[in-house]
């Protein structure tokens, strides 16, 4: 396998960055270096990098690996966090036999070296769950486009042919319905549409306005079906963009399980990319506290089977892929490992001697990602039961 190297810290990883650093389980060797204003005005950066890589080889040592191979891809790509300028507080350096990457976080993190049987991800899950990456469709009738976002960044999606773009190309091809009258509370089911008051949508009463709608409605419908399987193996929200009558058809027809409420309103040709960019973050802000809130609310309401607070459980289920919700209490730790070949959850009381450091609470999340679960980081006082861990099982 051909290693990566990713030599400056951005700021944010991505699901899929999550989905790609959950895949390790040989050695891994995760780094938090501090990056702050202070930490670089005094010019300790490469200091903190040197003291962090010495930590590493006594560890990676002390566990009979031979260090050498880890601290020349840790050093390489520590040299570009420590170098590089932006908002990052703090940077993880990630590297295995295989892989290496840096991301930077927000939030300031102490030196901090850590080797266990995968990588250390729980600094980045808050960003993560903040959902800093997305898509934005833009709707029009002559070029609908899709967007992949970042906070940061946007570019176009180049989609495949059978995703239509073109309203008139797409009729071409395409004969309306004529028998809609009954679908005019279509699309997801129970989706309230409050963000878009007053507006109806009616089809099948010949007028060629009616004939326009039905037009449109089989156009998005397509264009959502497509996208639908398209997107399906990472379903990021979707932001969309376009005047206040097509969003909300669009939002009626659609069944994205990741459609973001309301929309950029505006017919999206006549905005630039970074104005359509930072409008839709506007748009997605609210976003994250809702998902929280109706996980929250989806797990008080789940029977006793379908609930677990018992760490060791926990595990166990995220690694047969049933973990749908799970919660982590902020700044919890649970010392152990999972021996997946016996199904044993083995804890260690208290701080660890070894070198190895395992983190059970760790293990879970990156095993719910894998499986496509969401995970969340959330303020003690906001933790179901007030415990370290709860997850919402799919079974």
């Amino acid at each position: 396998m051909k290693t990566t190297l990713d030599q400056a810290p951005r700021l944010m990883a991505t699901r899929s960055d999550l989905k790609t650093l959950a895949q390790e389980n040989s050695t891994c060797l995760t780094m938090f270096l501090p990056l702050g204003p202070t930490v670089a005005a005094s010019g300790d950066r490469s200091l903190h990098l040197k003291s962090a890589l010495l930590t590493a080889g006594g560890k990676l040592g002390g566990l009979g690996v031979e260090p050498a191979p880890f601290l020349e891809r840790a050093e390489e790509i520590g040299r570009g966090c420590v170098q590089a300028d932006g908002a990052a507080q703090s940077a993880v350096i990630y590297c295995s036999k295989n892989h290496a990457s840096c991301f930077g976080v927000p939030e300031p993190l102490p030196e901090t070296v850590l080797v266990g049987d995968s990588f250390y991800v729980i600094p980045l899950l808050k960003s993560v769950q903040n959902e800093h990456e997305f898509y934005v469709l833009a709707l029009s009738q002559k070029h609908t486009r899709l967007i992949h976002c970042t906070l940061t960044e946007s570019s176009e999606v180049e989609l495949p042919p059978s995703v239509p773009r073109n309203l008139f190309d797409f009729n071409q091809h395409a004969q309306p319905d004529h028998r809609l009258e009954n679908r005019s509370q279509g699309g997801q089911q129970g989706k309230p549409h409050a963000s878009h008051p007053g507006v109806a949508v009616a089809f099948g009463t010949g007028s060629d306005a009616d004939q326009k709608d039905e037009y449109l409605y089989h156009f998005y419908n397509e264009i959502d079906k497509q996208l639908q399987a398209l997107l399906r193996s990472n379903p990021l929200p979707l932001v969309i963009a376009g005047v206040d009558y097509e969003i909300a058809l669009y939002h009626r027809v659609s069944e994205y399980p990741a459609l973001v409420a309301d929309g950029v309103h505006g017919a999206p040709d006549g905005l630039k990319g970074a104005e359509l960019h930072a409008r839709a973050l506007k748009v997605l802000e609210g976003y994250t506290t809702e998902r929280i809130d109706k996980a929250l609310a989806q797990y008080e309401k789940a029977g006793g089977e379908r609930m677990s607070t018992a760490v060791p459980e926990i595990v166990k289920n995220a690694f047969d892929g049933r973990v749908l919700y799970l919660f982590l209490s902020e700044g919890a730790t649970h010392a152990g490992r999972f021996d997946e070949s016996r199904r044993e959850v083995y804890e260690t009381p208290g701080k660890q001697s070894s070198p190895r450091n395992d983190d059970l609470l760790n293990t879970a999340a990156l095993q719910t990602i894998t499986h496509a679960g969401d995970v969340f980081i959330l303020p003690p006082d906001k933790m179901p039961g007030q415990c370290e861990a709860a997850a919402m099982l799919r079974f």
